[in-house]
């Protein structure tokens, strides 16, 4: 039961607080596409390396938690934030190949011009607290991220070329990424005055991407669909309060997830199993207003 009186509100006869945040930040990272030689090794085929760095970002986020009230913290909480990057070029894709078994043979480079990118966070949980500066939180995390990138113009460098240099002009590839993930996570947290620093961590194999590549200059397209292995996000949150309804603040974590494996899928024909990878690692720093209502 959710009620509101003399601006309080209350869920279940306990004292809670909405609120809505301004982001504003970048990531700066690198987004992977991996091609494994065969279906059961670990021995990389190819492997294309998306630069984003950095990649800039506005967002939004809605939550409700419990109000920190004479050493009371605790009860159910939960948070939404949405963060979109913005067009830009972000720096290089490099493709690296090794066409002959433990031989690096082909090599090109290309500039990575981002299209769109959306981040989107979901948190449910609960806090207790420990004592009447410091609380804990259990919660359970789902996590959307999408990536559309573009490489244009560069060069290739290929042994069966004797390593000469050729320039490519105007757009070469396109490639568009989709990670799902659904994380347990725990957050400790420290109240001094006005300032309440947070830290936490989420920890999942629960991962899913999948991943469209087209080759413009071969007319050739592989749609990738992935699950697993290992993916980990610690965070780390300085907030400060400016009056009863505003809070200003920091926030900053690393995203890592590895081992994400599975089939290919190439001109919608073509099926290679469990030969299709990819990953992440992505930064994250930015600054923020909390309005609380």
């Amino acid at each position: 039961m959710i009620s509101a009186a003399y601006g309080e509100t209350t869920v279940y006869g306990k004292p809670y607080a909405f609120s809505g945040t301004v982001y504003t930040g970048f990531y700066y990272g690198t987004s992977y596409e991996i091609v494994y030689r065969d279906s059961r090794g670990g021995e990389y085929l190819s492997e294309l390396q998306w630069e984003l760095k950095p990649l800039l970002f506005m967002g939004l986020g809605l939550s409700l938690e419990p109000i920190h009230s004479s050493g009371k913290y605790r009860g159910f909480f939960t948070s939404l934030n949405l963060k979109a990057g913005l067009p830009a070029v972000t720096g290089t894709m490099e493709d690296r190949d090794w066409l002959i078994p433990g031989t690096f043979t082909n090599f090109s480079s290309h500039t990575n011009r981002l299209n769109a990118a959306v981040l989107l966070t979901v948190d449910a949980g609960y806090s207790f607290s420990v004592t009447d500066r410091f609380f804990l939180r259990v919660f359970s995390s789902l996590d959307y991220s999408y990536f559309k990138m573009e490489g244009w113009n560069g060069y290739r460098s290929y042994a069966e070329d004797n390593w000469e240099i050729i320039p490519f002009s105007g757009q070469v590839i396109r490639y568009t990424q989709h990670w799902f993930l659904f994380s347990p996570g725990i957050c400790a947290g420290f109240i001094l005055d006005r300032l309440t620093i947070k830290g936490a961590v989420k920890v999942t194999p629960f991962i899913f991407c999948t991943g469209e590549d087209d080759h413009l200059l071969t007319s050739t397209r592989y749609n990738d669909y992935m699950i697993g292995t290992f993916a980990i996000e610690p965070a780390l949150d300085l907030s400060y309060t400016l009056s009863p309804h505003l809070e200003g603040g920091f926030a900053c974590s690393y995203r890592f997830i590895t081992g994400t494996r599975g089939n290919t899928v190439e001109n919608y024909s073509n099926y290679y199993l469990n030969t299709a990878g990819a990953g992440l690692r992505l930064f994250e720093s930015s600054i923020y207003l909390k309005f609380v209502f």
